[in-house]
């Protein structure tokens, strides 16, 4: 299990107002340390800065993060998507404090003890990911320079796709600089 069972980090959630809570980012070094607060999709907006997706891997390897004061244990991905969060978040938001910079990723997010709170929240996902002014995919830390690029060539078909079916405008082209890029940029899509 990622996460630990104590209460003092999942209050309970208000199911018919579709609550959900957002990590806030206090310090990366040298442990990450973050705050869990609850919002509405319903009643708030701009809410979400960042949404991340990433790779759950492995379930005995896991690193240390403090939420709300309390120990927990992460996948390795997410924990390196946390750690470098601040730094894509003052990118995509220059005008903005980074440390305003508000973000979901289930394994936090999503009390995973609680079976009927993890299916609403899965249920959720759907209005989540869209709130998020962006979504950043980080890849397992230990992927190869191939899986990345498998990755990347599964993310542009993906989007050309969804541009063919009409979900979306237009996809950007992000892919011609994969062979100039350092692998720890790489790990973020």
């Amino acid at each position: 299990m990622f996460a630990s069972k104590d209460s003092r980090l999942y209050a309970p959630l208000d199911r018919s107002r579709r609550q959900i809570r957002l990590v806030e980012i206090l310090s990366t070094k040298p442990k990450i340390v973050c705050d869990l607060t609850t919002v509405s999709l319903d009643e708030d907006t701009n809410i979400i800065c960042l949404g991340i997706s990433y790779v759950w891997g492995e379930k005995g390897k896991t690193e240390p993060v403090i939420v709300n004061g309390v120990e927990q244990f992460i996948p390795p991905s997410l924990a390196n998507a946390l750690e470098y969060a601040p730094y894509h978040c003052a990118n995509a938001f220059p005008e903005r404090d980074s440390r305003s910079c508000r973000l979901w990723a289930d394994a936090l997010c999503i009390n995973q003890d609680h079976d009927l709170e993890k299916g609403h929240q899965v249920q959720l996902m759907r209005f989540i990911y869209p709130a998020a002014e962006v979504v950043f995919s980080c890849l397992n830390v230990e992927a190869s320079q191939s899986d990345i690029r498998r990755a990347f060539k599964t993310r542009e078909t993906l989007a050309k796709a969804a541009v063919e079916r009409g979900l979306v405008r237009s996809a950007i082209d992000i892919y011609a600089t994969i062979e100039d890029r350092h692998i720890q940029e790489l790990q973020w899509l």
